[in-house]
């Protein structure tokens, strides 16, 4: 009786499981941008970081890792993996110990951590999911062990915004009003020097505000935007039934259920709700239906 007692408690009071996990898409040029806004956000920061901050000739040192923009036209991204914490960087970031330093720097930058399992997808040619290291849900391309430089991301590509990367990850907090900052380490190559040779490679770790882009992301920002009680009956409505769909594992329909959304919140816009408050909901709607068709 005890024990039947306990399993009831148990079941009452448990949080489900995916409660907190949360869909982020990410395109070629979000990855490209990292790059540039982390170097220019721990620049602003100079004063905390001392001379563990160093401008260099091929980009921004942060305690031991240099991220290189791509704009020299020169170093292309060849992996891309979220890590579920500082840690994790620290470990990889070190040589023969963890790189402590770089860990506590990226720990002030309150890093968000997840918890296994991930879910990785891609639409990307050439690129494909890569789970290979613990605490990482990432992508590399097809040739990273070999070197082929087939597919990598360029200074070319910087304004393909078109998603075709997706995580899923279960935070360990998570976001109803804001950005997740998504710890994220990027492989950049630089061509070989000679025909034949691996190109030369290097990991460099930023923090970036990221948003979600699932169906939870537009029932929260539905509910802080201002409108009329008809419009958001509608958008509600609609809403449920790409909810539904999902739940039956019909992706394709919640996805269409989405991009209705968007068109039923812009046929608002003057009379229900602001040109403002639409952009937000429409853009959200969009991605998310992009995501869903990732």
């Amino acid at each position: 009786m005890v024990l039947l007692l306990a399993l009831l408690v148990g079941l009452v009071t448990a949080t489900p499981a995916a409660a907190t996990e949360r869909t982020f898409v990410f395109s070629r040029a979000d990855f490209a941008a990292m790059i540039d806004t982390f170097n220019g956000e721990v620049l602003a920061r100079s004063a905390d970081f001392g001379r563990q901050l160093r401008i260099r000739p091929d980009g921004v040192k942060f305690f031991g890792r240099s991220c290189t923009s791509l704009g020299d036209g020169t170093h292309v991204i060849s992996r891309i993996r979220v890590l579920d914490g500082a840690d994790r960087a620290a470990q990889l970031a070190g040589k023969r110990r963890p790189n402590v330093k770089l860990g506590d720097a990226l720990t002030s930058m309150n890093v968000a951590a997840w918890n296994p399992p991930t879910t990785t997808r891609t639409l990307a040619p050439w690129w494909f999911p890569d789970t290979s290291q613990e605490g990482a849900a990432g992508f590399a391309i097809a040739g990273f062990k070999n070197g082929d430089a087939m597919g990598t991301i360029n200074a070319s590509q910087v304004t393909d915004v078109i998603p075709k990367f997706l995580v899923q990850l279960d935070l360990a907090t998570d976001v109803t009003d804001g950005p997740a900052l998504l710890l994220i380490g990027i492989t950049t190559d630089v061509p070989p020097s000679r025909l034949g040779k691996m190109p030369k490679r290097a990991e460099c770790f930023v923090v970036a505000p990221v948003y979600p882009a699932d169906l939870q992301a537009l029932v929260d920002l539905l509910a802080r935007t201002p409108m009329t009680d008809t419009l958001r009956t509608t958008v509600s409505g609609i809403l449920d039934d790409a909810s539904a769909s999902l739940a039956a594992n019909d992706p394709a329909a919640a996805a269409r259920y989405a991009k209705s959304f968007a068109v039923a919140v812009a046929h608002g816009v003057g009379t229900d709700i602001s040109g403002d408050a639409a952009e937000k909901l429409v853009v959200l709607a969009l991605l998310v239906n992009d995501a869903l068709g990732i």
